[in-house]
């Protein structure tokens, strides 16, 4: 009974191809559609990759200023001064993380142009953050503090610039610095933005230390405590 039914259903399919066509490519857009959004928010509300651990870290990326009668705001991102100032007088939180936020560059490497994502940080980032390593290691406490030319990379990355060669030990030109990868971890999801990058290098090596005086800026900073209750 069920095969009549079947083959009914098909013939009068058939009859009108045009039709049927349309009716059935926009149950399947919108199954497609509704699968994406659905994976995309549980990606964004339940988090897999360095950021699964978000009981335990609390993000502050938006500064508002406003004045006593509270009808004047400005906001913005944070700038270094405001964090070292501010932030780094906090006693709660265990560690306390900064970067420069993601910002797109091109590199060229081997004759060839690629764009990608670069994040400057500490070394504290890759203690709050749980990325995964492919193969070697963070930057360390000491090479960020001595302002080392090194660098981690995404799995993208490594394949983008080197193949199937290990990235690790390669050298990666950034402006006019040349950095030493020294890890490759996997690559992080779009929706994952505070720990998302191709490209991540410790911020002493930047050229210069005007950063530090800038009243503007575009840094993130991220608290954590082992015990989630602390930061409520």
């Amino acid at each position: 009974m069920l095969i009549n039914y079947i083959i009914t259903a098909w013939k009068v399919f058939l009859r009108r191809k045009f039709f049927t066509f349309i009716n059935l490519f926009g149950i399947s857009l919108t199954l497609m559609v509704l699968m994406v959004i659905s994976t995309i928010g549980e990606s964004y509300f339940y988090p897999k990759g360095p950021e699964k651990n978000t009981d335990n870290i609390r993000v502050i990326n938006r500064l508002v200023l406003t004045n006593e009668a509270h009808n004047q705001t400005n906001s913005g991102r944070l700038c270094y001064k405001f964090i070292k100032e501010n932030l780094f007088r906090l006693q709660t939180p265990e560690l306390i993380s900064i970067n420069s936020g993601s910002y797109g560059t091109s590199i060229f490497h081997q004759g060839k142009k690629t764009k990608l994502l670069v994040k400057k940080t500490d070394s504290n980032f890759w203690k709050v953050l749980d990325f995964n390593f492919l193969n070697g290691t963070a930057y360390s406490d000491e090479e960020f503090n001595e302002g080392k030319f090194v660098a981690v990379v995404n799995q993208h990355t490594e394949q983008e610039l080197f193949g199937d060669a290990s990235a690790v030990g390669q050298k990666l030109s950034l402006g006019n610095q040349s950095f030493t990868i020294v890890g490759v971890v996997e690559n992080v999801s779009i929706v994952e933005e505070v720990a998302l990058s191709d490209i991540w290098v410790p911020y002493t090596t930047n050229a210069t230390t005007d950063f530090q005086q800038e009243t503007r800026g575009s840094w993130d900073a991220i608290l954590y405590h082992s015990n989630p209750a602390i930061l409520e």
